[in-house]
Parts: C-alpha cells; sequence; structure tokens
C-alpha cells in the first residue's frame, strides 16, 4: 500500500507516515495506490485502487501526523466583488491595508494556492486584467510565482511589497470552482490549457474517447475550461491513464456550457482504448487565435 499523498489546508501542516496492519485489529483495507494530484477536495477524487487482498508489501498501513500551524505565518487573504465567496479580485493584507495583486505572471498555479490558502478545494483558475473590477488602494504585490505547491502566498516567490509597475487595470482575480461530475480538465499537457480531456464522474477522474470528435466537441470543453476555442491535438509526449473511459460517442452543438449537455452514451460505455483517449490545446485569452464558428460565437 503506497503512502497517501496529502492535501494541507492553510493552518496546517502534515507528513505521511505508516503504521504496522498489527496495531489496527480487524479494521479493513479498502484502497490501495493511492494517488492525489493535491488539488482534489478531498480524499475521494483522488486516483487509487480497491484493495483486492492478497500481500501488503511490509504490512504496512497509510498514516498521517498534522499539526497546527500560526496564522501569523500567512498573508491574509480575501476574494472581493465575485458573484459568490469562491471568486473575486485577490486582496491581501499588509501594514494595516487591504491591497491588490498584479497580474504580471498571475497564472492557474497562483490561483491553486489562493484557494488552498482559502479552504476552498475545485478548480482553481487566474483571472487578470481587473475581470473582477478594479481594485483601490494600494498595489501590494507584483510577480507572484508560484509552483502551485504552496499553502500560501506567503511562500510564494513575489515581488517585494508595493514593489511593481501596474495600475488597477492590471488587478488579479481568481475562481475556485466546486468539483461535480461534469467537471473537465486537461491533464498531462505542458501547461493549463492543453493535455488530455478529463470529466469526474462519481469522485473518480476519467477520459472521453474521441469516436466522432468534433471541432464543436472542442469549443465546448475549452468554453467549459474557461478559454475562448482551442484544436484538437495529438502531442507525443502525452502519457497514457489507467484511470476508466467516462465518455463515448459526443456530439456538441457547441452551444452547450458542458460537455455533460452534448449527446453522449451513458457513463463508462464505450468501444475504446486509452490510445483513443481526447486530446486538447485550447487558446488563451487571445483575439488573434479565436476561430469563428459563424453565430456560435
Amino acid at each position: 500500500m503506497s503512502n497517501i499523498n496529502l492535501h494541507l489546508w492553510i493552518r496546517d501542516k502534515g507528513t505521511a507516515k505508516q503504521t504496522p496492519f498489527s496495531g489496527l485489529g480487524l479494521i479493513p483495507v479498502y484502497w490501495s495506490d493511492v494517488r492525489c494530484h493535491g488539488d482534489e477536495e478531498n480524499i475521494l477524487l483522488c486516483e487509487k485502487q480497491i484493495w483486492q487482498g492478497g500481500t501488503c508489501p511490509h504490512n504496512m498501513a497509510a498514516a498521517v501526523a498534522c499539526s497546527f500551524s500560526h496564522a501569523s505565518d500567512f498573508i491574509p487573504v480575501r476574494l472581493v466583488d465575485g458573484s459568490s465567496a469562491r471568486e473575486g479580485r485577490v486582496e491581501v493584507y499588509h501594514s494595516g491595508q487591504w491591497g491588490t495583486i498584479c497580474d504580471d505572471q498571475w497564472d492557474d498555479a497562483d490561483a491553486e494556492v489562493v484557494c488552498r490558502q482559502l479552504g476552498l478545494g475545485g478548480v482553481a483558475k487566474a483571472w487578470s486584467q481587473a475581470y473582477f473590477g478594479e481594485g483601490s488602494g494600494s498595489v501590494l504585490l507584483d510577480e507572484v510565482r508560484c509552483t502551485g505547491n504552496e499553502l500560501s502566498i506567503e511562500q510564494c516567490l513575489k515581488s517585494s511589497w508595493q514593489e511593481h509597475n501596474c495600475g488597477h487595470k492590471e488587478d488579479a482575480g481568481v475562481s475556485c470552482t466546486p468539483l461535480a461530475d461534469g467537471a473537465v480538465r486537461l491533464a498531462g499537457g505542458k501547461g493549463s490549457h492543453k493535455g488530455r480531456v478529463e470529466v469526474l464522474y462519481n469522485g473518480q477522474w476519467g477520459t472521453i474517447c474521441d469516436d466522432g470528435w468534433t471541432e464543436l466537441n472542442t469549443h465546448v470543453v475549452c468554453q467549459q475550461l474557461g478559454f475562448k476555442n482551442g484544436r484538437s491535438s495529438s502531442e507525443h509526449y502525452l502519457e497514457e491513464t489507467t484511470g476508466p473511459i467516462w465518455l463515448d460517442d459526443v456530439s456538441c452543438s457547441g452551444k452547450e456550457s458542458a460537455i455533460v449537455e452534448c449527446s453522449k452514451k451513458e457513463w463508462g460505455n464505450h468501444d475504446c482504448s486509452h490510445q483513443e483517449d481526447v486530446h486538447l490545446s485550447c487558446y488563451p485569452d487571445n483575439d488573434s487565435h479565436r476561430i469563428s464558428l459563424g453565430n456560435l460565437l
């Protein structure tokens, strides 16, 4: 049984450990090979195998040790002027004032850290150019460069306080969209805008077969992810997954807001292998890449 990767909230630090089965009594074993990416809302959403019995290496069960970290170790963060508490302009608190963050180098890895710091699981997306409106007061941070694994903005590379070359037209924003059946993501690619299309169902990420796949389908997926459009891709660096294939024979009109609104087979019903997984490259928010789909746009 492999160690469990921990998804840690803002004020918790933890260590993956092991404990002997002999000390657990008659407690059944349910999972093995648990593999979390770190952005899951809870451990049920991590990739895993159902325990089939047999021999467990070293007869050790996964365990964790959590410890409290003082709130003073973290920069206070809030989301302002969004349509819900899960999105908005990012503001941080320093030296007695709330201020904004410039969007220079602002990306989804930074958004993931903000969502994690606020205890908001789901899909993290970065927004730029004052998408949630311009703030007031000072621009407090610039050039924030998180890897996505940090627990707080404090731990990311960034400018010194109030050192920037920005105006409020460049205020950074974040949305933390809850995960539910039908959520999509791009996995295994170079960057957050390209990769293998994966869809969430029953707490597990799976792929989509490319039978009958069209550019209208691509349009729907990229728009669901917050991009304007995209194209099918067959990048050789993308590795095959071992998860389920959830959807097949998907057919979209292009007007749907999510892939689950399109015509498709029942969940898990397919005649495909992972060599037929759909891969996409979505275009960033740049009109020069926009492809006309007639009156669908």
